[in-house]
């Protein structure tokens, strides 16, 4: 019932840096009676913790370790949301350890939102090696941030085959991010069909 998981939502956030812990635990499946929540349910909880913003950040840190990927994934996408110097230095040292594909994308948009000059100049170094998921989200920033040159590199690392749904995927990815240069970055991405 969303009335239920409202008035739940609302208590976790008077908890305020209270709070952070067990919903950290809980999206990794280690809340007492909640060892496998559903995604509705870890997508709440990954909310609350952006609403908690820089409480939510030291929990989130001494989680970022761990070996479980999707986990990880999860905590490097909250973390890109939160604007809090103290995030700054473990994105950055993940971005130069991490071998995750699906971490990696993750990343993109962290590493984005820390510093965008500095970021895009890392997502331009990356192009060459990044994987597939990890190559979509960058190209959907530099879409977005970079230039029609810094598109054309991409794409040329797209076999000509895999074009129209490589596109779509990061078009899908543009959309998803939004603001006001999404149109423009979409319309550079159908140029490169």
């Amino acid at each position: 019932d969303e009335a239920v998981a409202k008035k739940g939502a609302d208590g976790f956030l008077k908890l305020g840096a209270n709070a952070a812990v067990p919903l950290v635990c809980f999206i990794a499946g280690q809340a007492a009676g909640y060892t496998n929540p559903g995604e509705t349910a870890k997508r709440r909880a990954e909310g609350l913790l952006v609403k908690l913003a820089g409480d939510a950040v030291p929990p989130i840190l001494e989680r970022l370790g761990t070996k479980n990927e999707e986990f990880r994934t999860r905590l490097v996408r909250i973390l890109a949301q939160i604007k809090d110097d103290r995030r700054n230095e473990p994105l950055l040292a993940l971005w130069k350890s991490e071998k995750s594909d699906k971490v990696r994308a993750a990343l993109v948009a962290a590493i984005m939102s820390i510093d965008l000059a500095k970021g895009l100049s890392m997502l331009r170094t990356r192009v060459t090696s990044a994987l597939p998921r990890e190559l979509q989200a960058i190209a959907a920033q530099l879409a977005i941030h970079g230039t029609a040159a810094d598109v054309s590199k991409i794409m040329s690392r797209i076999a000509t085959k895999d074009r129209i749904a490589f596109v779509q995927a990061v078009i899908a990815q543009v959309k998803a991010i939004g603001g006001s240069a999404a149109t423009k970055a979409i319309q550079r991405l159908k140029a490169c069909l």
